[in-house]
């Protein structure tokens, strides 16, 4: 009886399939033949969820693996400022179970057309880099502006919803040629889930390790972490101790609803400063970016997820950092420095960092994650890493076609002018800032520098086991300290940073945009 009624949901669910190719409506249900309890509903306008709000964040909220980047505000937004056009149509799963949302999977589907003709789809999750080669920002093109991309699941409805999700993917598998989920967490529910589910149903996938991410597991208090450090970086701190109360002049501000509009244009500003400074274009050279990081920190700003303040010295902003706190976890995202018009001493960057960390051992935040990038700072202050990874998902019986030969060609097209647009624009930039001729030996010079960063961009740091632990006694800690300070590979970090940091003025000179740019 039971498989009788399992073959007529089949049969269900393949005639519902045929009636709606047109897809002429918003929303469509499909049924979970695996789990007849389980109802997944398939959306193509994001518009027509936005009632849904408050149950897609309860979701989130109570979702072990999902971060701030799955939020309803930050995905929605994405949506209308970076991906909504002809050649891009949401297709955002909805799971349900008895009448409760247990899973979402926010999907939608990417369209490459060749002559007039669609030639191949890609399945995708909302937030990703899209790599359409048609802005100049290879940092939202290339990585996009969401450290972490994932499915959503309800905590102990995860097999279901990884069961719903490649049944859906099984049974309508002309709605796409490949999956193409990018900035996936070793510790995501796709990981941990979805993919050996894929795997079983002969899902065939192509992993690339993509970015490292340093983070911190806060301690209980500032000076168990202190203990913790090296040497080296505890010096630092102390300097900026004395130093800030030497001068009465240097302040730590938390930036208020008055002045939001301001801080963020200063944040620009000094961002951008830098950037260009050292031969990129910088986050904000791309208007939608902007656009959307005032619109969305708004949000996070009335809801009490942002973290934003500011280092002032005789009244003028010289550092400034933006990081998301949400759920147990503060993500440092953005920071911009004034690295010409303050004393090297002061390193305001790392006064913001300390603050930051030392306000989340005193709300009782799990982690500090500092987000992709092996920027040598970011392993200053963290205690371990974690890797992000792409994932390309074939379909079981794709086959080598001539309509793939067309994609691949103009894959490549396309990445071929993003490049060429990119470089274009480096070099109007260095044109701008030293001349026609003299711009040759500064192109040159970043050339260099952006090939080193290249070559040592997923450098892995090892950390020793013990640190972040809490010690039993101030003895231990010195025990500790003094171990870690025998490490010869880490001293050689050590002293490249102090080297980097007496000629820059900031330990933030070093590539920290996140493996951006």
């Amino acid at each position: 009886m039971y498989l009788t009624k399992a073959v007529n949901m089949e049969e269900a669910i393949r005639e519902y399939y045929t009636q709606s190719e047109k897809w002429h409506s918003d929303i469509y249900t499909s049924i979970s033949v695996k789990h007849p309890d389980i109802i997944i509903k398939a959306v193509k306008n994001f518009n027509s969820i936005l009632n849904l709000n408050d149950q897609w964040n309860d979701v989130v909220l109570n979702s072990s693996s999902a971060t701030i980047y799955q939020t309803f505000e930050w995905l929605y937004n994405w949506w209308n400022y970076f991906a909504a056009s002809k050649s891009n149509s949401p297709h955002i799963l909805l799971i349900s179970s008895s009448g409760k949302l247990i899973g979402i999977a926010p999907f939608y589907i990417q369209s490459y057309t060749f002559g007039g003709f669609i030639i191949h789809r890609q399945l995708k999750l909302i937030g990703c880099g899209l790599k359409s080669g048609t802005f100049l920002s290879n940092a939202i093109e290339e990585n996009g502006v969401s450290d972490y991309l994932d499915i959503i699941a309800l905590n102990n409805y995860e097999k279901k919803v990884a069961d719903a999700v490649v049944s859906y993917l099984s049974e309508y598998k002309n709605l796409f040629n490949e999956i193409d989920f990018q900035n996936v967490s070793e510790g995501s529910f796709i990981f941990k889930w979805l993919l050996p589910q894929l795997q079983i149903k002969n899902f065939r996938a192509q992993i690339t390790k993509t970015d490292a991410c340093p983070r911190l597991t806060v301690p209980r208090s500032i000076d168990i972490y202190l203990g913790s450090l090296k040497a080296s970086t505890r010096r630092k701190f102390r300097q900026i101790q004395r130093q800030t109360e030497k001068y009465s002049d240097i302040e730590i501000i938390k930036v208020c609803d008055t002045n939001f509009l301001n801080s963020i244009q200063t944040l620009k500003h000094l961002h951008q400063s830098r950037w260009n400074e050292l031969g990129h274009l910088g986050l904000f050279a791309d208007k939608r970016f902007e656009e959307f990081i005032i619109h969305v920190c708004k949000i996070f700003f009335n809801k009490g997820w942002l973290w934003f303040k500011e280092a002032k010295f005789n009244n003028k902003i010289i550092a400034t950092r933006m990081a998301y706190q949400f759920k147990d976890r503060i993500y440092d995202y953005l920071s911009g420095f004034d690295h010409k018009h303050f004393p090297a001493f002061l390193r305001p960057g790392m006064a913001l960092i300390f603050t930051m960390i030392d306000d989340a051992i005193s709300h009782n935040y799990g982690t500090v994650d500092f987000l992709r990038g092996t920027e040598e700072y970011k392993y200053e202050f963290s205690s371990d890493e974690h890797n992000n990874y792409d994932l390309i998902i074939i379909q079981p019986d794709s086959v080598f076609v001539i309509r793939k030969v067309f994609f691949y060609f103009l894959k490549t097209r396309m990445r071929l002018m993003f490049r060429v647009k990119t470089e274009t624009a480096i070099i109007k930039l260095q044109i701008g800032k030293h001349g026609k001729i003299m711009f040759l030996f500064s192109y040159f010079r970043f050339c260099l520098s952006r090939l080193r960063v290249s070559s040592t961009k997923n450098k892995r740091i090892y950390f020793k086991e013990e640190k972040i632990q809490e010690p039993q006694s101030n003895i231990i800690l010195q025990k500790q300290a003094t171990r870690k300070n025998k490490n010869s590979r880490q001293q050689r970090i050590v002293k490249s940073v102090v080297h980097s940091l007496q000629h820059g003025g900031s330990e933030d000179e070093l590539p920290t945009v996140k493996n951006k740019l």
